[in-house]
Order: structure tokens, then C-alpha cells, then sequence
């Protein structure tokens, strides 16, 4: 109400103190994501409100609200345990389903197929007429992904590219996708972010999983190839003021990043 309180509040209204802009609590300050020191340093005291130190009844708790696996997932993941194929977990699985059911997405790219587990949960959420492009290095993973699509009835739903990410990547049109998922090699996640940035319509979004890296990358003194990349790769996306992004701590970490409207 400010100077206009004598015909919009109530007598007695005094009118809240205006922050500055970079005041702390100023939501238009833009955070930064925080990084451990050295193993042994002492970080800082927890704020009330602050994350707090869960066991693992607690932290496994919201899984009960996933989606259950029906039976193509269950023999996905049966093929990978015996591939010995890393997939997600179930959870992150289900935040998949429904990130790509938020719009629902069109068109999607996944980069880093396996054997299909992912897929099927990326296709549970999209349009029923959406179009699923995975990409995916091995030939064989390649082949069983397709088979396990196919049978579950989404054989024309999806189209699968045999080749490496960065290789694939620049031959797919411009603007021309909703969501673009990342799960392949970790060393190559900031050039695959250069293609998605240009793959996705306004409003797109951009997942991408393990970007805790099994907690390397908020450890400061973790100088390995992957964590740098991983690192590098979601603070890029975070100082980027073209994306809205935030990271979910499911599973390994799930990097979720919306492109803005005019982008």
C-alpha cells in the first residue's frame, strides 16, 4: 500500500520495510551452489529450516509414493541386472514419468538408451502420440532396447539411433523438442548441454542424472575427470540465465532445468 494506504488498507496497517535489491533475503539474488571444502573442514552450523541428517527408513520413505513397475520395467531392469547395464533408480524412473507428462512432452531426446528402462518411463508420461528418439553407443543394448520397446507395444512411438552423443547430437533439428534427457558418458555432459540448449523449444526442459555423483561433486578437493565435467556441467546450467534450474536429491542427483519462453 505504501503511500496509498489511506483508500486500500485498514487504519492501524503500516506497510512493510522494501529490501534492497542483494539484500539476503531478496528472492532476486540468484544462488550459488555450494561446494565442501577439504575432507575434515568444519562447514558451517545448520540454519533452522536448513536440510536435515535423515536415516535410511526416512530417506527410503518417499519411494512409496513412486509408481510401481509393471511388467515391461520389471523385465528391463531383469535385463539389465544381467547385462550388468547401470540404470536409474525405480524413483528417479518415476520422476521421469511425470516431468514428462508436465506439458506432455512431444518430442524427446534421450541420450544414453541402454537397454530401455529409462525409455519406458520417459514414453509412460509422454503424449500418446509422442515420438521417444534415443541414442545409444552399444550396438547390442541397442538391439535388446528396441526388442523390449517394441514388444511392450511403443515399436511406434520411438526411433533409435545408433552412435555416440556428441556424433548424433548436431544432426537433430533445431527448436524441435520438448525434453531432452542425459544419462550417457559423464565426461561429455557440457558439449551434450550445447546441443540441448539449441534441440529444445521455449519452455523446453532438461533433465540429466547423476549430477551428485555418488556426493564427488560437492566435494571440492574431487579433481576426478567425471566429477570436473559434472561439476562444470550443472554450473553451467545454474549461471545460465536462459534456464531455471534445480537439482532433486533422487537417486544419484536429478539436474532439472526448464529453457525460459523466449529463449
Amino acid at each position: 500500500c505504501g503511500a496509498y494506504r489511506h483508500t486500500c488498507c485498514p487504519p492501524g496497517y503500516a506497510a512493510p520495510a522494501q529490501r534492497p535489491i542483494g539484500h539476503p533475503t531478496d528472492p532476486r539474488e540468484r544462488r550459488q551452489p555450494p561446494v565442501r571444502g577439504p575432507a575434515g573442514a568444519a562447514g558451517p552450523t545448520r540454519p533452522s529450516g536448513g536440510p536435515a541428517q535423515i536415516d535410511q527408513a526416512t530417506a527410503a520413505y518417499p519411494e512409496a509414493f513412486a509408481q510401481p513397475e509393471d511388467e515391461a520395467l520389471r523385465a528391463a531392469r531383469a535385463l539389465s541386472d544381467e547385462e550388468g547395464v547401470p540404470l536409474v533408480p525405480h524413483v528417479t524412473g518415476a520422476w521421469l514419468r511425470w516431468l514428462a507428462g508436465v506439458q506432455p512432452a512431444h518430442d524427446v531426446v534421450e541420450v544414453g538408451g541402454g537397454v530401455g528402462y529409462s525409455a519406458l518411463w520417459l514414453l509412460g508420461g509422454m503424449h500418446p502420440r509422442g515420438m521417444l528418439t534415443t541414442i545409444e553407443l552399444d550396438p547390442d543394448r541397442r538391439a535388446r532396447a528396441q526388442r523390449l520397446l517394441t514388444h511392450a507395444g511403443h515399436g511406434q512411438r520411438m526411433r533409435s539411433i545408433l552412435g555416440a552423443g556428441l556424433a548424433v547430437l548436431p544432426k537433430l533439428a533445431d527448436k524441435s523438442y520438448d525434453l531432452v534427457f542425459i544419462d550417457a558418458v559423464k565426461t561429455e555432459y557440457p558439449g551434450y548441454l550445447t546441443h540441448a540448449k539449441r534441440l529444445l523449444r521455449p519452455a523446453g526442459m532438461l533433465v540429466a542424472d547423476n549430477v551428485l555423483w555418488d556426493g564427488k561433486v560437492a566435494d571440492a578437493a574431487n579433481r576426478e575427470p567425471e566429477t570436473l565435467a559434472l561439476r562444470a556441467f550443472s554450473s553451467t546450467v545454474h549461471d545460465d540465465p536462459q534456464f531455471g534450474a534445480e537439482i532433486l536429491p533422487v537417486g544419484d542427483g536429478l539436474l532439472v532445468a526448464r529453457l525460459r519462453t523466449d529463449a
